[in-house]
């Protein structure tokens, strides 16, 4: 993913679709976040990269902002908000030293800290969601990016009504565009490759089948521009069959194309996400 020094995203995207539904969002951390999707908050603290020793001051800044800029807008606008901190200090304590010492165990806890701080002080309600995961894993030594299969394998945590209590669940990274659309209620993003995890998201058939069907119509249409031909579309009958479709229109090799659902929210490393949704 396009993680440092990134051009803003230009497609459509699930930042875009929280803005017309009328969200108040907000980013702070890394810079990542204002860099993709930054046209379309509401309120940035852009914080650039600087390096693996930077390992609480950043997040320490984050924290800061999130909690000051809440006393200033939650009584202008009480519901209807997308808080994201991206946090650094794990990924870099895990490049230093390792993360599976107890230097990273540490760090954890203390961003844990943050997180609970940050998600008292919005006075959440029964309503509103939580959700904390990462962009990737990491070896006991710390590295990630070669393919490792531990390392491609992101943990996450989500909390709000509607999620299905229990676990652990596995989904598609693609499915969190449509995701996180579904459970704050606006339309998924044009460019969103599978439909909502109803591994977790507990939904009537109703509600799965126009969601399925949103993501699949946006799927023919995206294809569609590529140049695949209207026969070719018709004959695809599953997300899967319209992948082999894109892998092939656009020339990569076989899964190689996979990251456009996440271009529509790009997860990149600790985040906590706290949606307050809108009242009614």
């Amino acid at each position: 993913l396009r993680s440092f020094d990134a051009p803003p995203v230009r497609e459509d995207n699930l930042i875009a679709r929280l803005q017309e539904g009328v969200y108040v969002t907000t980013f702070a951390g890394d810079a990542s976040w204002t860099q993709l999707f930054g046209a379309w908050a509401d309120k940035t603290l852009a914080l650039p990269d600087r390096g693996i020793h930077d390992t609480t001051e950043s997040d320490e800044k984050a924290e800061e902002f999130l909690l000051g800029w809440r006393k200033v807008i939650q009584p202008l606008v009480p519901h209807g908000h997308v808080w994201v901190a991206h946090f650094v200090g794990s990924d870099h304590v895990a490049h230093r030293t390792s993360a599976s010492g107890e230097e990273y165990y540490a760090k954890l806890r203390e961003i844990d800290a943050r997180m609970e701080r940050i998600y008292h002080a919005q006075q959440p309600l029964e309503t509103d969601y939580v959700l904390v995961m990462a962009d990737h894993g990491a070896t006991a030594a710390g590295n990630h990016g070669g393919g490792e299969e531990v390392a491609r394998r992101a943990p996450f945590v989500i909390a709000g009504p509607g999620i299905r209590p229990g676990g652990p669940y596995e989904t598609d990274h693609r499915a969190w565009a449509a995701t996180l659309a579904c459970l704050l209620g606006v339309e998924a993003p044009d460019r969103a490759e599978r439909g909502p995890a109803w591994e977790f998201v507990m939904a009537g058939p109703e509600t799965r089948a126009r969601r399925n069907e949103e993501v699949d119509r946006k799927q023919r249409a995206v294809l569609g521009r590529m140049g695949v031909s209207p026969q070719a579309l018709g004959r695809a009958a599953s997300f899967e069959e319209m992948d082999a479709l894109r892998e092939e229109a656009s020339g990569a090799q076989p899964g190689e194309v996979a990251y456009a659902g996440l271009a529509a929210m790009a997860l990149l490393s600790l985040l906590i996400a706290v949606a307050f949704a809108p009242s009614g």
